[in-house]
């Protein structure tokens, strides 16, 4: 993992730890999976920008955002979805008002 993503990665699981209050562990499981889910939303964004999404992508789009609704759920925070294909499509809302984005409300997944 480059310098940049890795700093930015434990940035993260820290601020989820600090924030959540929840065991570095589990934080540890679940980042990978919201990362993938982030991935997927930031490509699928992407496609709806050229046009509308066929049914398939939709229920993908749907799928992945309904895994990030559960994973920010155990992880004791609110999700916001962005759908511009510029920005995290994932934006944590973390229970202490901390925030890495430029709308100093969310933290965004970047790595």
């Amino acid at each position: 993992m480059e310098y940049e993503k890795l700093y930015n990665y434990t940035d993260t699981e820290n601020a989820i730890v600090e924030a959540c209050g929840i065991e570095r562990g589990r934080v540890r499981e679940l980042l990978p999976l919201l990362r993938k889910a982030e991935s997927m939303l930031t490509r699928i964004n992407e496609i709806a920008c050229g046009g509308d999404l066929s049914p398939q992508q939709q229920r993908t789009r749907d799928s992945y955002e309904s895994e990030a609704r559960r994973i920010a759920k155990e992880l004791g925070c609110q999700v916001r979805f962005n759908n511009d294909p510029r920005g995290a499509a994932i934006r944590l809302v973390l229970p202490d008002g901390r925030s890495n984005n430029w709308d100093g409300e969310t933290w965004c997944l970047y790595f």
